[in-house]
């Protein structure tokens, strides 16, 4: 009888960014749950987030080997992926991180910060070597910073609400920013079309095709102990993350310029401004 290898279920970079997004909209919930993280779940990101950047080291340290060849354009190539991914993944674990940050100062105890300090450095410092090779290579690897940028940017949009309502701002890019973003998106809660804006926004920010590339192995072990920090009542609409054949809600699919009214994007954001106009009168 001949057994068949089961192959390790296979993440896409745009997929790390698209949790965090999810992870976003139950944040709340996660933050006020009756009881705290549980240590097996956060010791379990560390081992698994610490493998991950010890591939990346790996691989970083191959590309400075060679970094004689940047005119290459495998050599880029190989540095363009690599650098969308830890960038993706950062934007993900400084999410979770600013939730579960969020969650212990609610409950006033500092149950899940010691372990996501060192998750997070770890991240910060594979990101250092990558913006080396990056700055070394010019613009054959300027889509990498274009990339960081734009990573940066969203994920201080993505944790503003816990920074304005929580006050924790450890892993935001920007502090100030992150609060200014926390502020606006708090205030336009009441508006229909504010989150479907943001969601807009937040796609045709991740629609490169290179970020349908496939992330490191071992991922799926990262993901499962995020989810496995999370309530029962929040883990029901996550679970759908244990397969990353699931893209929960972001599809492969080309722009969405209409919604299911009719409205154009455009005609959205003026309405959104006319809107905002109105209230401050």
């Amino acid at each position: 009888m001949t057994v068949q290898s089961v192959s390790p279920p296979v993440w896409r970079v745009r997929q790390l960014a698209e949790l965090a997004y999810d992870l976003v909209a139950v944040a709340d919930e996660i933050v006020a749950a009756e009881l705290p993280v549980d240590d097996a779940p956060l010791l379990a990101l560390w081992q698994s987030s610490r493998d991950l950047t010890a591939d990346w080291q790996r691989r970083l340290q191959r590309l400075d080997r060679h970094r004689d060849a940047s005119w290459s354009r495998t050599w880029c190539d190989d540095l363009v992926r690599l650098g969308h991914e830890i960038f993706a993944a950062e934007l993900l674990l400084r999410v979770w991180g600013t939730i579960l940050a969020a969650q212990d100062k609610h409950r006033d105890a500092a149950t899940a910060r010691p372990i996501l300090d060192h998750v997070v450095f770890n991240v910060q410092h594979v990101r250092s070597k990558t913006m080396e090779l990056v700055m070394h290579a010019g613009d054959p690897a300027a889509a990498v910073d274009r990339f960081r940028r734009r990573c940066e940017r969203w994920t201080d949009v993505l944790v503003g609400p816990l920074v304005a309502r929580y006050g924790t701002a450890l892993y935001a890019h920007e502090a100030r920013r992150a609060w200014e973003f926390g502020e606006e998106m708090l205030a336009a809660e009441t508006l229909s079309g504010a989150e479907p804006l943001r969601r807009a926004g937040f796609r045709a920010a991740f629609r490169d095709p290179a970020l349908a590339a496939a992330a490191t192995p071992g991922w799926q072990t990262v993901v499962d102990a995020i989810l496995d920090g999370c309530h029962a009542s929040v883990l029901e609409r996550l679970n759908h993350w244990r397969s990353p054949a699931a893209e929960a809600g972001f599809r492969e699919s080309a722009a969405e310029p209409m919604e299911s009214d009719g409205t154009s994007l455009l005609a959205r954001c003026l309405r959104l401004a006319e809107l905002r106009q109105s209230e401050g009168e």
